[in-house]
């Protein structure tokens, strides 16, 4: 979201808006991770310097293809994945609203003894 309000309403370049939009976020998932440290939901060591490791590769691997692209391209390929990430969210999101609304409109035959 933050994203497509720095590329269309201020007008920023994708790259600037991608680094801007980067930044932003790192302190916000920092601030997050910390206080969920904090609160008792320690996760795994090694997985969490293996996420830290996966991340720096493919971030690195991800700038150079970016540096190396055509804009345009750029664009497109920020539309396509986001366009697919929130089409996967609505789907879910509308699957499991029609499965609540089916499971609750079940007729369940209730039998009193007494």
């Amino acid at each position: 979201m933050m994203l497509l309000l720095l590329t269309s309403v201020l007008g920023y370049e994708l790259k600037t808006a991608v680094g801007t939009s980067v930044f932003i976020m790192t302190f916000t998932a920092l601030t997050g991770s910390l206080s969920h440290f904090a609160i008792g939901g320690m996760p795994d060591l090694f997985l969490l310097v293996l996420c830290i490791l996966f991340t720096f590769l493919f971030a690195r691997i991800a700038a150079v293809f970016a540096n190396k692209a055509d804009p345009k391209l750029l664009n497109r390929l920020t539309g396509v994945i986001l366009f697919s990430a929130g089409s996967c969210y609505a789907s879910r999101k509308v699957g499991s609203i029609f499965t609540e609304i089916f499971l609750d409109f079940t007729p369940v035959l209730y039998y009193n003894k007494g």
